[in-house]
């Protein structure tokens, strides 16, 4: 199984009500195979989440151990937490997203500031979802647009008299 994605960040966009001003917020949208179902969590806010595995590459160290003693894996990758709110939204997300899907996320990207046990500074990118939309759909769309019998309703759309608004 092989994963096809990638991630790409816009602009640095102005916060919003409520963001932390000091905090930079781009508009970026990743699309990969998700890793698991979502999730639905009821911390402060009630939140949907899921990762996605947007690039992945060979392990140079396959086949030898790591420092725990476990073999290292074939093939590593990059990911991206994706997290949902809104009720609609939530709703949506908990329907059609589930484990090997392959997934197109639209939203804000933001980064948060964590401590390692060895207690260094690390970084972790999140994506604040506003639209997820699973392959399937655009599979179903474009087959559909494909069909002969949507292709004979946009001909004759085309095809049809000018309506008296369009003129003038």
């Amino acid at each position: 199984m092989s994963t096809v994605g990638g991630f790409f960040c816009g602009k640095p966009l102005p916060p919003r009500a409520g963001e932390d001003p000091n905090i930079i917020h781009q508009y970026a949208f990743v699309w990969g195979r998700v890793l698991y179902d979502a999730k639905d969590t009821t911390r402060k806010k009630r939140t949907v989440k899921f990762l996605v595995k947007y690039d992945e590459e060979p392990n140079p160290n396959y086949g030898k151990r790591d420092a725990r003693g476990k073999p290292e894996k074939m093939k590593r990758g990059k990911f991206m937490r994706c997290n949902v709110w809104g009720k609609e939204n939530i709703a949506n997300v908990m329907a059609s997203v589930e484990r090997e899907d392959i997934v197109i996320c639209f939203g804000r990207l933001r980064s948060k500031e964590y401590r390692r046990k060895d207690s260094t500074l690390g970084k972790d990118y999140q994506i604040d979802v506003d639209v997820v939309i699973p392959m399937a759909a655009i599979g179903f769309v474009l087959e559909l647009y494909g069909s002969q019998g949507i292709q004979k309703i946009l001909n004759s759309e085309r095809n049809a008299a000018p309506d008296i608004w369009e003129s003038g």
